[in-house]
């Protein structure tokens, strides 16, 4: 094989656009194909260790993997050393197509984190309540024990449907683009990424030393960059594969779903009284109030939405 012969077999696998742009360091495709004897065999770089059994989806090319938020778990290394020059010095681009079916305060798609307090070091690319997010630390914002920028998206992402996210960093400037559109940028980080002294790395979830968040939703791929992509090349990557976000968000049935808080009723009035509950997911609910008046009325069925807080 020559030495050309790995790089355009990585093009033609993730779909990607042409070689106008950074080359890949490390890939990931997330299909059933692709798990073996308990790891993700990478397009290129290390083979990742499975936790948990995430799930094999239909859609192009073998589909993704939808992890459970409970169990499903991608290690790339138990530290960042045992990865060497794989992770980037300065400049990087990193781009999925992922899916989130419950929203969480640090989500986590690629992490390589750690966010305690006041000690911040290193970078995520991740989601919150409603936005995709990069989270970087550089050695010219560190304050002494490290200062993280979190860089969020403008667009909602709605739950269950498949999103292209590419975040970038060219040593001076921050970018966080979704479905190909430049979304937030900022100025605030500069100079080297400022890594922490030890910390795992996780695809498929936010970990450092006191927070733990698991993904649930699907990944289809991952793709780690050594340089910065131009915007062109971003609308280019996500118009190769466009009709994925254009598909139907798949929001499966949760096995493990759970009534967390019965429904009670507080806050009466003479003309209006909330009910709150609370559930594990995100879901759509049903109630069925009796209400009296001059004869007994049954009113059934008014629908809402729950999600994981309370209502």
């Amino acid at each position: 094989m020559t030495p050309t012969q790995p790089f355009l077999a990585l093009l033609l696998l993730l779909g990607g656009a042409s070689h106008e742009g950074p080359d890949p360091v490390m890939a990931w495709r997330f299909r059933e194909a692709d798990l073996r004897d308990g790891r993700l065999v990478a397009v290129l770089g290390p083979d990742p260790v499975i936790s948990g059994k995430p799930v094999a989806t239909h859609g192009p090319d073998g589909g993704s993997l939808m992890f459970d938020g409970e169990d499903d778990r991608v290690v790339l290394a138990d530290d960042l050393s045992q990865l060497g020059n794989l992770l980037p010095k300065k400049h990087f681009t990193v781009s999925t197509w992922v899916s989130v079916n419950s929203p969480q305060p640090y989500g986590g798609i690629f992490s390589v984190i750690q966010d305690n307090g006041g000690h911040e070091k290193g970078w995520v690319l991740g989601y919150g309540q409603k936005h995709f997010f990069l989270g970087l630390a550089t050695k010219g914002a560190d304050d002494g024990d490290g200062f993280m920028t979190y860089l969020s998206g403008s667009s909602i992402f709605e739950l269950g449907r498949m999103y292209h996210v590419v975040a970038t960093y060219d040593g001076e400037e921050m970018k966080l683009y979704v479905n190909g559109r430049l979304e937030a940028s900022t100025d605030a980080q500069s100079g080297d990424i400022l890594y922490p002294e030890k910390v795992p790395v996780v695809l498929g979830g936010y970990l450092d030393d006191n927070e733990n968040f698991l993904h649930h939703g699907r990944i289809r791929e991952i793709t780690l960059y050594d340089q910065t992509a131009s915007p062109e090349w971003v609308e280019e990557d996500f118009r190769l594969n466009g009709k994925l976000a254009e598909s139907a968000p798949l929001l499966p049935l949760d096995p493990d779903f759970t009534m967390k808080v019965d429904p009670f009723l507080q806050f009466g009035t003479e003309g209006s009284m909330t009910m709150v509950w609370e559930t594990s997911r995100p879901s759509t609910s049903m109630r069925c109030l009796r209400t009296w008046f001059s004869l007994y009325r049954l009113a059934c069925p008014q629908r809402g939405s729950t999600s994981p807080v309370s209502h």
